[in-house]
C-alpha cells in the first residue's frame, strides 16, 4: 500500500536547509494564475460544493464572494480538527493580516468610499476584531466563513486545493499551480470521501487516499521550469506537512 510519504518521496520534515520561503522569488504572474485557480474552488468549499463534502449550497452573502475569490488564497487557513463528540471538520481561520489587506477587505465589502470615513480607523492591528465587533457585516463574514461548527462539520472533505490551503501562505502559489498541473495531466484523483467521514477511520486508508490527490515531482518540476524557479522542494515538503496533518488528527490507528 502506498502513503503519502511514498507520493512525495519521504520528504525531511523541518529541513532547515530546505527552509527558503518563494515569497520574493515568485513571479506575480505565478500568483495571479494561483489566485485565479483557488479563487472559484474556495467559493464552492465554503458553499459546500466540493466533491466529498456533506451539504450543497451552504449560504454565504454575495458581498463576501469577491473576498473569497481575489484574497482568498493568502488570508484563509483551512485545516482539520475534530470535535470533541469525534466528529471530523475543518476549520477555517485567517491569518495575521498586514492593514492594507484589512483595508483592501473593507473596501470589497463596503465600498471604497469606507476609507474616507472614520471606519478606516477601525483597520489596525493585523485583524479583523475591530471590524466584526463595530460593523454587522463583518459579524456575517465572522459567522459566516470563520465561526460555525455546523458549517465546518458540512464543509470536511479531502481535496488537494484545500490541502493547499493548510500551507504556508507563502508556499500556495506554486502549490496551487502544482495541483492544477497534476489535475490537467491525470496524476492525481479528486476522491469523494463523504461516505466514509463518518466512520472509523484509519491513518492508512487516508494516507492511501491523499497518496492519490498529491502532485507527483514531476508535477512541481513542470511548474518550476515554466516560471524559471529552482527553490522547490521546501514547498513539496510544506504540501506534505499539511496533508500529516489530515492523517494524524482524522485517522485513528
Amino acid at each position: 500500500m502506498s502513503t503519502i510519504d511514498d507520493a512525495l518521496g519521504g520528504l525531511p520534515d523541518g529541513d532547515k536547509k530546505l527552509e527558503k520561503t518563494v515569497s520574493e522569488n515568485t513571479p506575480d504572474s505565478l500568483v495571479i494564475r494561483a489566485r485565479e485557480i483557488m479563487g472559484p474552488v474556495l467559493v464552492d468549499y465554503f458553499r459546500g460544493n466540493l466533491g466529498g463534502q456533506r451539504a450543497d449550497n451552504i449560504i454565504i452573502s454575495n458581498q463576501f464572494i469577491p473576498v473569497i475569490e481575489k484574497m482568498g488564497l493568502d488570508i484563509f487557513t483551512i485545516i482539520p480538527n475534530q470535535s470533541i463528540d469525534g466528529d471530523r471538520v475543518l476549520i477555517s481561520d485567517l491569518n495575521v493580516l498586514d492593514d492594507n489587506d484589512t483595508k483592501d477587505m473593507l473596501k470589497i465589502v463596503l465600498g471604497e468610499y469606507s476609507l474616507e470615513t472614520d471606519i478606516v480607523n477601525l483597520v489596525h492591528g493585523g485583524g479583523i476584531g475591530k471590524l466584526v465587533d463595530n460593523l454587522v457585516e463583518f459579524r456575517a463574514f465572522k459567522r459566516e466563513l470563520l465561526d460555525n461548527y455546523d458549517n465546518n462539520f458540512l464543509r470536511a472533505t479531502l481535496n488537494p486545493y484545500i490541502i493547499v490551503m493548510g500551507m504556508k501562505p507563502e508556499n500556495r502559489a506554486f502549490a496551487t499551480l502544482s495541483v492544477k498541473n497534476a489535475e490537467e495531466k491525470g496524476t492525481l484523483e479528486f476522491i469523494d470521501v463523504n461516505d466514509t467521514l463518518s466512520i472509523t477511520l484509519n491513518k492508512s486508508f487516508i494516507a492511501e487516499t491523499l497518496s492519490k490527490m498529491s502532485p507527483l515531482t514531476i508535477n512541481y518540476l513542470e511548474v518550476a521550469k515554466g516560471f524559471g524557479i529552482k527553490s522547490i522542494l521546501y514547498i513539496m515538503n510544506d504540501f506534505d506537512k499539511a496533508a500529516r496533518e489530515y492523517i494524524d488528527v482524522w485517522g485513528v490507528r
